[in-house]
């Protein structure tokens, strides 16, 4: 009876120990906004990606591996969206005016947090469907990493559901044949 509960215990440690897919932004789709002369604070807000004269906007999806948001100007400036990670890479830019990126429709972030150096001066902010982006020091080249925190995809893998009810049906089992052997004594 022992060795049953031992057994029905391991298989049911074994199904929570199994990895459930990391949150994630991948199939997600949100709408985009920039500005290349923006002047005031990062907001949440598309309306004023459009206060200046140079602006882009557009819908995307987030896909694997990569979905690329350019900024319009001279350089290259583009935000990537990985998906739990968003990469701002900039090079040769000659706009000394601040940048904002305003992404919205998102579900469900939980945090968005720097995982690399910051040579671009960037401030953010989130909240559960939206990110904003600004460049504070847009003349410098570099690449900076934002790691994004999901509720989205905490789903458990099949695999691990099975394990789960092998590892209840093995508990309930052993649970059944040691009434039957009490019952008998």
């Amino acid at each position: 009876m022992t060795r049953s509960i031992a057994v029905a215990l391991a298989l049911a440690g074994a199904a929570g120990a199994m990895p459930a897919h990391a949150a994630s932004l991948l199939g997600q789709t949100f709408d985009y906004c920039t500005n290349s002369l923006y002047e005031g604070s990062v907001t949440l807000d598309p309306a004023a990606c459009s206060t200046a004269g140079v602006f882009t906007q557009g819908t995307a999806t987030v896909a694997d591996p990569l979905v690329e948001v350019n900024l319009v100007g001279v350089g290259t400036r583009t935000v990537n969206f990985g998906g739990n990670t968003i990469t701002i890479t900039y090079a040769s830019v000659t706009s000394p005016s601040d940048d904002l990126f305003v992404f919205t429709g998102f579900t469900g972030i939980t945090g968005l947090t720097l995982a690399s150096a910051d040579p671009l001066g960037i401030t953010s902010v989130f909240n559960a469907t939206s990110i904003g982006l600004q460049i504070t020091n847009p003349l410098e080249d570099g690449v900076v990493v934002f790691n994004v925190a999901s509720a989205n995809g905490a789903v458990p893998e099949p695999a691990s559901w099975a394990m789960m009810l092998l590892g209840f049906g093995a508990v309930g089992s052993a649970m059944r044949a040691a009434k039957r052997r009490q019952a008998l004594a």
